[in-house]
């Protein structure tokens, strides 16, 4: 089964994912910061990330960063209401070339199982 890692602090979206997904044939892990995003990224293989570039501990950037650093292959869709605060960070990510695609925040569940689907399949 392939899993998906959601690092999310709003829990109304992390409600989103979670009903977006929840007859899908993913193992979904939601996580409210970079921290604790980091640490289930450790756990197991992940193959699709999104992540919200405005966390409580960190940022998302940073998050990332540390994500690559690690070498594992995963498909990332960053998912932000905050793009136009980190745009010299995402110019940054895109020039380094740490492979995301940047949706903007409202993104419904149909939105959310097209990521998914495309992205990673079933």
């Amino acid at each position: 089964m392939k899993r998906i890692l959601v690092i999310e602090p709003d829990a109304a979206m992390q409600e989103a994912y979670k009903s977006a997904l929840a007859d899908q044939p993913y193992e979904v892990c939601i996580a409210t910061s970079g921290a604790e995003g980091y640490e289930l990224y450790s756990q197991a293989e992940t193959h699709l990330l999104f992540i919200e570039l405005k966390l409580p501990d960190d940022d998302g950037v940073e998050t990332m960063r540390k994500i690559r650093e690690d070498g594992m292959e995963l498909m990332v869709a960053v998912v932000t209401g905050h793009a136009a605060e980190f745009l010299p960070d995402i110019t940054s990510m895109q020039v380094d070339n740490l492979g995301f695609d940047l949706f903007h925040k409202p993104i419904s569940e149909d939105q959310i199982r097209s990521i998914a689907g495309k992205t990673i399949g079933q």
